[in-house]
């Protein structure tokens, strides 16, 4: 079954990630970042350190427990608190620009992020 939410905001979404029944982390243009902590029913803002430049667009979520990656251009930003609140991940190698356009992690927290211009990085 299919149930109409609002993710309180008028922004288009691009990217969301399911971390339980309970938790929702979701990401769109205009540097929208919102999660639920009650399965979607409201949506709030997520904290972004440093914030996101307005014009930005969210473009992948991934997770793995309450280790959740956000990216956003060449930016990558990392939660410990299901989503609740980002850093800026500042050891991730130059990419040269490039934008990343997905993330994908296993439970064990090993996975890659790929993206435009043959971007990939594996995550250990």
């Amino acid at each position: 079954a299919y149930t109409l939410r609002s993710a309180g905001t008028q922004a288009d979404l691009t990217a969301v990630r399911v971390l339980s029944v309970s938790q929702v982390v979701l990401g769109g243009a205009g540097a929208t970042v919102r999660y639920s902590t009650n399965g979607g029913s409201s949506f709030q803002n997520s904290t972004l350190s440093p914030a996101l430049n307005a014009s930005s667009s969210v473009t992948a979520i991934s997770h793995a427990g309450n280790r959740v990656l956000l990216a956003a251009g060449a930016s990558l930003y990392r939660s410990e608190n299901g989503g609740q609140s980002f850093s800026l991940e500042t050891n991730l190698p130059s990419g040269g620009g490039r934008s990343i356009q997905s993330i994908s992690i296993a439970s064990e927290g090993y996975g890659y992020l790929v993206g435009t211009g043959g971007l990939a990085y594996q995550i250990q």
